[in-house]
């Protein structure tokens, strides 16, 4: 399902605990990687994922910080 549609279908806006619990889980799986040979290229493809998330998150809720999201997603 794309972001667009993901955020239309959500019956009530998130709040600031949903945000953390990604963040958190976003984070998890960079620790759980961070030795890997391919820890580089995990990173890229968060950090992409974080960056799609941050814009649909603002489209949902106006006052979301994008920028205090990407940064609770990294280590």
């Amino acid at each position: 399902m794309p972001i667009k549609s993901f955020t239309a279908h959500l019956s009530e806006a998130f709040t600031r605990q949903h945000y953390v619990t990604i963040a958190d889980a976003i984070k998890k799986v960079r620790h759980q990687h961070a030795g890997h040979p391919r820890a580089d290229q995990l990173d890229t493809v968060l950090d992409a994922l974080v960056g799609e998330l941050g814009v649909a998150f603002k489209r949902d809720n106006p006052n979301f910080n994008e920028t205090a999201f990407r940064n609770a997603c990294k280590l």
